[in-house]
């Protein structure tokens, strides 16, 4: 697995023992700290600023704010005594005096944490591995001074510093790690500081997104792809306006900005994906096109506009709505095959719409198929295909009854699904199938894994079964030369029986086919 390059450093034992003892000033100052402000002032602040000191209490915590963001804490708490001193009848003057206090000990601090900042380009690193853990429990003068580091320190200062703040979870420090990636001229060394606004966007509002969205528009460059994608998901997660449409826009202006670039299959792969989680249909298409990456995704949606991808409940032969990645007419051996206007559910599923299902009198199976619009591992080349499907059988009265794809690759005829009765994958019992339990089938068909050998692996997820982790071990899997070279998977290729005289039915749903996992919508 790839690291996170924003992952903390693991700590090592010299780092656990020392970073739990306090900041101490470090080699290079003479001075001691006092109570004498000129003595931190002289080490540590630039000269200081002039205050009216007639104005108004509004207009004093306004400057000091200024300059408590520029880590000016002598000038601050210097200017607050001022006030102070002048006005102390003021009617806020509590407030001051409470901003005096906090503004005491951060300029008190503030030498120690600027020490320990300059340690973070030191070549020992057991020494840049005890600061790092110091700054993260500096509080908060320390994520003052890192956030002015991350505008102003050198690359490699700014992204140990960009580091730790990501650590610390520093919501407020999305500004300041934003402005300095836009600053960056080549996009792979602004890979950290993108990776920290991804980890840090979900506590942002749509004001902290309005500029990342508009910078994004014109990006130039796929590397901020992951960027983009976790833009949308905050959008998604925020109350739909106006101004979230805008953003929203903005992105998709620059995903769809990336078909200019050129057509490698890395970029529009990353692309598509970005695309399809933005639901920007126009990007969606206009990436299809390309024909870089199958995906489909069959939620037999009821409705009478067949371009809107709509089902009438009845027979599924002869209908042909539109749904990317197939083409032509359902057809069917038995009008028993038929469009449910209920749909299954399963908690690792987005689920939407009916179903389709089987009621045949006296039981008998029904294929059922639609054509894909390409032809997938129809080369010599190794090539991967990845199945998701809720399966379903309502009794088995008629033993027979069964809801499972079915496939005849020039070798074995390989299936997956429940059958009679059985959980089952490439002739292997996987378990008994429970009457009206929905089941989750996760396929994976790697064509020329080893040699002329091809691997299945399937993954069966009943719904009462929490799930951590991704998909985790296979239920089953195994090696076998099932797919011959010249043979392409083509169709989608269902087989369905159930027996309308005990009430019973076969169903199937939610329909997915892709070539990477990670275009599945599953919640894992």
């Amino acid at each position: 697995m790839k690291q996170n390059p924003l992952a903390p450093a693991a700590e090592s034992a010299e780092a656990v023992a020392v970073a739990q003892q306090p900041l101490e000033l470090g080699a290079g100052y003479d001075e001691v700290l006092t109570d004498d402000p000129a003595v931190v002032y002289e080490i540590s602040q630039p000269p200081s600023v002039q205050l009216d000191v007639d104005g108004s209490t509004q207009e004093l915590f306004a400057l000091l704010d200024t300059l408590e963001h520029d880590g000016r804490f002598a000038d601050a708490w210097q200017a607050a005594r001022d006030y102070r001193t002048e006005n102390p009848e003021a009617p806020d003057i509590a407030a001051v005096d409470q901003r005096i206090e906090r503004l005491n000990r951060m300029r008190r601090e503030a030498p120690d944490v600027q020490y320990a900042l300059r340690q973070l380009s030191d070549p020992n690193p057991t020494v840049r591995d005890i600061v790092r853990q110091q700054l993260m429990r500096g509080g908060e003068t320390a994520r003052i001074l890192l956030r002015k580091a991350v505008r102003e320190e050198p690359l490699n200062v700014s992204r140990s510093a960009t580091a730790i703040l990501q650590h610390m979870r520093a919501e407020d420090s999305f500004e300041d790690i934003f402005k300095r990636m836009t600053a960056i001229e080549e996009p792979t060394d602004a890979v950290t500081f993108m990776n920290a606004c991804i980890h840090l966007i979900d506590l942002q509002d749509i004001d902290a997104l309005r500029p990342v969205a508009a910078w994004l528009k014109n990006a130039g460059s796929s590397e901020f792809i992951p960027l983009a994608r976790a833009v949308h998901e905050r959008l998604n997660e925020l109350p739909e306006s106006a101004q979230v449409a805008s953003l929203r826009s903005d992105v998709n202006h620059y995903l769809t900005g990336l078909l200019e670039q050129g057509e490698d299959r890395e970029t529009l792969e990353a692309g598509l994906a970005a695309a399809l989680l933005s639901g920007d249909e126009e990007a969606v298409q206009q990436f299809s096109e390309l024909g870089l990456l199958f995906l489909l995704h069959e939620q037999f949606l009821i409705g009478n506009d067949s371009a809107a991808g709509g089902y009438s409940v009845s027979g599924v032969g002869g209908q042909s709505p539109l749904i990317p990645g197939a083409t032509n007419r359902w057809s069917a051996s038995s009008g028993s095959c038929r469009i449910r206007e209920k749909g299954l559910t399963h908690p690792l599923v987005p689920a939407a719409g009916g179903s389709l299902g089987h009621d045949r009198v006296g039981g008998g199976y029904t294929g059922a198929h639609r054509d894909l619009d390409t032809q997938l591992g129809a080369g010599p080349e190794p090539f991967t295909v990845w199945f998701a499907s809720l399966h379903m059988v309502s009794g088995f009265q008629n033993f027979g009854n069964r809801s499972h794809w079915e496939y005849d690759l020039g070798g074995e005829t390989i299936r997956w699904g429940i059958y009679e009765q059985s959980l089952h994958a490439f002739g292997e019992t996987l378990g008994e199938a429970e009457a009206g339990r929905t089941y989750l089938f996760v396929t994976k068909l790697e064509k020329n894994h080893s040699g002329r050998n091809d691997r299945w692996s399937v993954w069966v997820f009943p719904p009462a079964e929490p799930v951590e982790g991704g998909l985790g071990e296979p239920s089953a899997s195994g090696e076998a030369d099932f797919w011959k070279d010249g043979e392409s998977i083509s169709n989608i290729n269902l087989n369905l029986q159930g027996d309308s005289r005990h009430d019973q039915m076969g169903y199937i749903d939610e329909i997915q086919i892709a070539e990477r996992y990670l275009d599945l919508s599953l919640s894992l």
